[in-house]
């Protein structure tokens, strides 16, 4: 792997370095130092490679032609350079590192407070790497965590809003003060007929009634019986808000039928490759099952013939120990009359011979 162009010294120790010793095309301070024989100015070994491979190269501090320039390396003014003390390049963020320039490389490869890109989704934060998992757990404010009410999971900046709406939050009733009510059953304390809420509003305040005032149930039930002609002139608003109401939470009969023609149409034109899809399954189930019986019959025919064999080999070893029992009685019998057994294969072969008339006639 190639090394960087030039050494990136922190803002703390740039006035320790002469105002020449930085490279003319990078603009740090310089690595590997080379110095030009005709303009005599600094530059990164890489940084001059870089520049001599453009055609018609031209220095870039005083655009003086370099092609055929002399060039080399300031080993003195290096040495020098490397052995000045510097500060990690980290240090604004917590590093207290200090040696000399050219040890950076092998603690910025090590440093703890080196910058690291934060891994939660959406966070663009670099972050010291001694404090990444701090900040991704407990400090970033797009890692996940769940409500501490209702369980639901969230990132961290849309905690405050989400606890707004979450219907498990206690919250206090404005009507009667009473506190610890879970948001989502707000609803059915304030209820009119069923609610435990003791300061109601009229129900039929929405629709018309007078009274806008918050009333105690003895109250509420008095101011009803007292109006109950004028809540009477005001039941046919509150039927004909019903419908709108139905509305409001409900899609249209009309779009409802289309949706349903619309996915029976689908339904439709799909049975086809169905019907299909299914013929060939049951087709694929046949052949699996004649190929299993073909399978078990020849798996019977092999161990037949595989019986079969094994007995005539059984039979042909009994043969062969009877011709080998009968042998040796044969050789017991020659040998024992007085014969070579070698003499007597000669004898044979002798025989074996001679022309047959001959041996018939001899034998008769």
């Amino acid at each position: 792997m190639s090394a960087p162009s030039g050494y990136k010294v922190s803002a703390v120790d740039l006035t320790g370095f002469n105002e020449r010793w930085f490279c003319s095309s990078c603009g740090f301070v310089p690595r590997l130092v080379v110095q030009t024989g005709l303009c005599e100015h600094l530059y990164c070994e890489k940084c001059l490679a870089a520049v001599l491979r453009q055609t018609n190269p031209v220095c870039v501090k005083c655009e003086k032609p370099l092609q055929h320039c002399q060039w080399f390396p300031d080993n003195f003014l290096r040495r020098e350079i490397e052995c000045k003390f510097v500060h990690c390049k980290n240090t604004a963020l917590g590093c207290d590192w200090r040696g000399e320039l050219k040890s950076a490389d092998v603690h910025q490869h090590s440093c703890p407070y080196i910058p690291s890109p934060c891994r939660n989704d959406g966070c663009t934060n670099m972050v010291p790497a001694i404090q990444l998992t701090q900040h991704e757990e407990r400090e970033c404010s797009h890692r996940q965590i769940e409500c501490e009410y209702c369980g639901s999971s969230m990132i961290s900046e849309a905690c405050q809003e989400h606890y707004q709406s979450c219907p498990n939050v206690s919250v206090t009733c404005d009507r009667c003060g009473k506190t610890d009510i879970p948001r989502g059953q707000l609803w059915l304390h304030v209820d009119p007929v069923n609610g435990d809420c003791n300061r109601m509003y009229c129900p039929f305040r929405a629709h018309g009634c007078s009274c806008d005032e918050l009333l105690n149930r003895e109250s509420l039930a008095r101011h009803l019986s007292e109006d109950l002609s004028g809540h009477l002139l005001l039941l046919p608003r509150l039927i004909e808000s019903i419908p709108q109401q139905r509305l409001a939470v409900s899609p249209p009969r009309g779009e409802i039928r289309q949706d349903l023609l619309a996915a029976e149409a689908e339904v439709t034109a799909h049975s086809w490759a169905l019907t299909t899809h299914y013929r060939r399954q049951e087709k694929l189930v046949a052949d699996v099952k004649a190929l299993i019986v073909a399978s078990s019959e020849t798996a019977r025919v092999i161990e037949q013939v595989s019986s079969e064999q094994r007995q005539e080999n059984a039979m042909l070893r009994n043969r062969i120990e009877r011709l080998e029992e009968e042998f040796e009685r044969l050789r017991a019998t020659v040998e024992g009359q007085g014969f070579s057994l070698n003499a007597l294969w000669r004898f044979i072969r002798e025989l074996l011979r001679l022309p047959q008339w001959l041996i018939r006639g001899r034998l008769t």
